[in-house]
């Protein structure tokens, strides 16, 4: 029991003395984001958010396209296509594209 004691002891000493925040973002999980296309070109893809909030995300060999559930080239989309982007954090700042695919819009939008 004492020993069970000490093991608790010391992970407990070990885990106060990290003094780096805990990342809020995991490494390596995609964010998706969604809006219409501000302007798209061969290497980038700006989707606006409508808060006047324009995002760039750099196109890859690694981005896939997908409009109504089939692969398609990034010609296929033109500006005001509401969209919904998967994309990676590359640094602070700077999101590289891995899905865009197009949404669907409801019925009453129509």
């Amino acid at each position: 029991m004492l020993r069970l004691f000490f093991v608790f002891a010391f992970a407990l000493c070990a885990f106060a003395q990290y003094d780096e925040p805990m990342p809020l973002k995991v490494p390596g999980i995609p964010a998706e984001l969604h809006g219409s296309i501000h302007t798209i070109s061969k290497k980038e893809i700006t989707l606006d958010r409508g808060d006047e909030n324009v995002m760039p995300f750099s196109i890859t060999h690694k981005t896939r396209f997908f409009k109504d559930g089939k692969e398609v080239k990034w010609k296929a989309f033109q500006r005001g296509d509401e969209v919904t982007i998967q994309a990676l954090e590359d640094f602070p700042g700077h999101f590289s594209a891995l899905v865009v695919k197009n949404r669907k819009q409801s019925p009453q939008t129509q």
